[in-house]
């Protein structure tokens, strides 16, 4: 088998990245729609649903990544039921205690929300919530989180259990149920939040098909496959752009070429050998310590934004402030130092404590000193 699952740094820059994109999408641009200004900006900056997409590809070829390795180096003694125990023991400890944190805090403060639909939040099914309702709420960020906690408790059955021959044939079948599913719920139920984990799959799914050809060694064949594809559904987009736009048909469509895009940086950023690059974009610590704090700036944005807006106009409607303290760039700075400020705090004194129990459920066994499969 291929030897080529490593770390590596660039990942983390990418993922920053990706959630930086969705952070403008979700806190809107402070110009109208139609002006010279938000046409611009949103031109330039693929935000909002490209870079979740992005980072959905994202989070399925990195946990895939693991568990391939993991299964690919077992020996002796190691157990498959272990495994996915251990592993589903370290993406709790990885992320249920700050978003069991802020939930709690939120909850304190009055939200509504967490008030009406408690149990929604306390078991990770606000997608279904979001899904039920067909509305949009002060917490519909989690959703995202929802789905990828759904992910990682089926996920580790499918690689470890399924036949090796079979692997590739349920994968694409992944894809295609994401695919399927989001057109029969768009066009034929008409709901437009499509927010059930299964109509994920296709992001998360070629992801994890990324990962599977690296597991059998052919990462290189695939690479070239999505190299080969991408000039041309740039250029499908292109023709069917106007006719299909706002169809049900159009918006899947855009979404697996986000899709396929977002898995095109992560190709790109593995195989960069620009010494440059890396040294002052992809291994760049600064970033490099963003990206690592990536789930607590996703985690925590959605909130310091809406609380920021709501005080900030109160204060600004009975106080006379200079434009520079209005300009939405500046207000943009300051809401995301605060977020800065709170990932970075939640990660070094909440999460990293937590994080280091994950050394007691390591995937395989430490034996003959070889080190043990981790994430």
């Amino acid at each position: 088998m291929s030897n080529q699952f490593k770390y590596v740094n660039g990942l983390n820059t990418i993922r920053f990245i990706a959630v930086i994109l969705v952070i403008i999408g979700h806190w809107g641009i402070y110009y109208e729609r139609g002006t010279v200004q938000f046409d611009a900006i949103r031109v330039l900056i693929p935000w909002g649903k490209f870079g979740l997409a992005f980072f959905l590809v994202l989070s399925g070829f990195l946990i895939s990544s693991v568990l391939f390795k993991a299964r690919r180096d077992m020996a002796e003694g190691d157990s498959k039921p272990s495994i996915v125990k251990n592993f589903l023991m370290r993406r709790a400890l990885r992320l249920l205690p700050a978003y069991y944190f802020m939930i709690i805090l939120l909850y304190l403060l009055g939200l509504t929300v967490l008030h009406e639909h408690p149990w929604y939040y306390l078991t990770h099914t606000s997608n279904i919530l979001i899904y039920r309702i067909q509305t949009n709420n002060p917490l519909i960020h989690l959703w995202s989180l929802s789905v990828q906690e759904q992910f990682y408790l089926i996920l580790p059955w499918f690689i470890l259990y399924v036949p090796e021959k079979a692997l590739k044939y349920v994968i694409y079948g992944a894809i295609a149920i994401g695919l399927g599913t989001k057109y029969y719920t768009m066009f034929v139920l008409n709901k437009p939040f499509t927010f059930l984990f299964f109509h994920f799959l296709d992001c998360l799914g070629l992801g994890v098909l990324y990962a599977y050809y690296m597991y059998i060694g052919k990462k290189e064949k695939f690479e070239s496959a999505i190299k080969f594809m991408l000039p041309v559904l740039i250029y499908l987009g292109w023709q069917m752009a106007a006719r299909f736009k706002g169809t049900a048909f159009g918006i899947i469509y855009e979404r697996s070429m986000w899709s396929m895009m977002g898995l095109g940086i992560i190709i790109w950023t593995i195989n960069n050998k620009n010494p440059l690059l890396n040294k002052y974009f992809f291994e760049n610590k600064v970033m490099n310590y963003f990206g690592k704090i990536s789930y607590g700036i996703y985690l925590y944005h959605y909130s310091i934004g809406t609380y920021f807006d709501y005080y900030f106009d109160r204060y600004k409607s009975s106080h006379h402030l200079p434009f520079i303290l209005t300009n939405f760039i500046f207000i943009y700075v300051v809401k995301f130092c605060l977020v800065l400020l709170v990932a970075s705090l939640s990660y070094n004194y909440l999460e990293t404590p937590i994080i280091e129990l994950k050394k007691k459920f390591n995937y395989l066994k430490n034996k003959d000193g070889k080190k043990p499969v981790a994430s």
